[in-house]
């Protein structure tokens, strides 16, 4: 059941199977590489309601900031995480090398695209003063770079693997739950603990609805909105 968007009559949350490609996705101590930052766990309460959101803290030597695994991928992949701010508000995402590929840069507070080459990109909130950022990215060639910055206020423009600078060993960014999936479009968040995970695809059914509708005649209405999909099969 879905409440996104402060509903208090949820909907009911129909998606296709996906594979969550990272396969620590809260825990960023194994698989991800940390360069000239400090990952502080189970600093913060997550949008989950736990104490298991991590800080970002870069340190304090004059470079870029940053975490970073790779993968194998094909096609679109669609990147996203869950950040707040905490010292620092602009984060960046960028896949391939450090300096190339396609990136993405954001600031949390005005919830902005900052700049980069991706134009499919979204938010929604999240508890706790979180926001999931997912953007969109071709994986190019097989092996896909999930490269996550922090950046500090004075950032504006550029590559942000190409930007650097001093941080003051205190400031970061809080994150939990990231996901990068083959799809051009983000679905609901798969955690994951050491291995990748695939969640089921959803359907929907009911049998029995003698005491709802008609045998013979009656209405069928439905209520919903398209998320990625066009072809529902044959019309009645």
């Amino acid at each position: 059941l879905d409440y996104s968007g402060g509903a208090t009559c949820p909907s009911l949350l129909l998606e296709p199977s996906r594979t969550n490609l990272i396969t620590n996705s809260e825990y960023f101590s194994s698989g991800w590489a940390l360069s000239n930052i400090t990952a502080n766990y189970n600093n913060s309460t997550s949008p989950e309601g736990l104490q298991n959101a991590t800080n970002l803290v870069p340190n304090t030597s004059n470079s870029g900031h940053r975490m970073y695994l790779s993968f194998t991928a094909s096609g679109d992949v669609t990147a996203s995480i869950y950040v707040k701010p905490n010292g620092y508000s602009k984060i960046g995402i960028q896949n391939n090398a450090p300096g190339g590929g396609q990136y993405f840069t954001f600031d949390i507070d005005t919830l902005s695209k900052l700049d980069g080459n991706e134009t499919d990109y979204g938010y929604e909130t999240a508890a706790n003063g979180f926001i999931r950022l997912w953007v969109v990215m071709p994986a190019g060639t097989t092996q896909f770079g999930y490269f996550l910055y922090v950046l500090n206020d004075s950032y504006t423009t550029g590559n942000p693997g190409l930007y650097s600078f001093t941080g003051d060993g205190t400031s970061g960014i809080l994150v939990y739950g990231a996901q990068a999936e083959q799809s051009s479009y983000a679905t609901s968040y798969i955690p994951t603990y050491g291995v990748s995970q695939t969640r089921a695809g959803d359907s929907s059914s009911l049998t029995g609805a003698s005491d709802l509708i008609g045998q013979t005649e009656g209405t069928l209405y439905s209520e919903f909105i398209v998320n990625g999909f066009t072809n529902f099969g044959t019309p009645l």
